[in-house]
């Protein structure tokens, strides 16, 4: 419990987020190697966390949402939730920090045309799945910010029910993931 800071080794390493669902016990990762669908690191999410159905044992479903941000006030539309285990969203409009909050406001503002606020992301009602985003963090650098998701019975997909889980925190380029770089347990 409680945020870690991992440091990934010089070798292939398996990061274990699975039960890393609320914000407390969120993880912060530095020398992640992305080295594709051949070698590198590895993160482990629990395979019961997502709607989808994906198996356990297996690399998790992911979808690239490229869309441009939306206009101030109206809500982002992921489309069906239940169709992937991980959503990876590469817009940004630079109008949020996502080093800045470990919920999902500062996401739903680089949504957002010029930024104040999307309404929300919306959504399937009642899926749970991850999103991961990529924004300048603190030091600068490109990050990678993993959230988790827990919609309740609406398709409206609130700030506060996106939680930070995970930050990769060195020169991590928009898009960089791939879906061998995951693995549901």
């Amino acid at each position: 419990t409680g945020i870690d800071s991992i440091t990934a080794g010089t070798g292939d390493d398996l990061i274990d987020l699975s039960g890393v669902k609320i914000v407390a016990n969120g993880d912060k990762i530095t020398d992640f190697e992305d080295a594709g669908a051949v070698v590198g690191d590895v993160i482990k999410l629990e395979a019961d966390d997502t709607s989808d159905g994906t198996a356990a044992g297996s690399a998790p479903v992911i979808t690239t949402i490229s869309t441009a941000a939306v206009a101030d006030g109206e809500a982002y539309a992921l489309g069906d939730t239940d169709t992937a285990d991980i959503f990876e969203l590469t817009v940004n409009d630079g109008s949020g920090d996502l080093s800045a909050a470990t919920t999902g406001t500062e996401l739903v503002k680089t949504l957002a045309g010029t930024g104040t606020d999307a309404a929300a992301i919306t959504g399937k009602a009642s899926t749970n799945f991850y999103i991961l985003a990529y924004d300048t963090g603190a030091g600068g650098e490109n990050e990678a910010y993993l959230y988790y998701v827990a919609n309740d019975n609406n398709t409206a997909i609130l700030a506060a029910e996106i939680l930070l889980v995970a930050t990769f925190e060195d020169g991590v380029a928009a898009g960089a993931f791939v879906a061998e770089d995951f693995i549901l347990g």
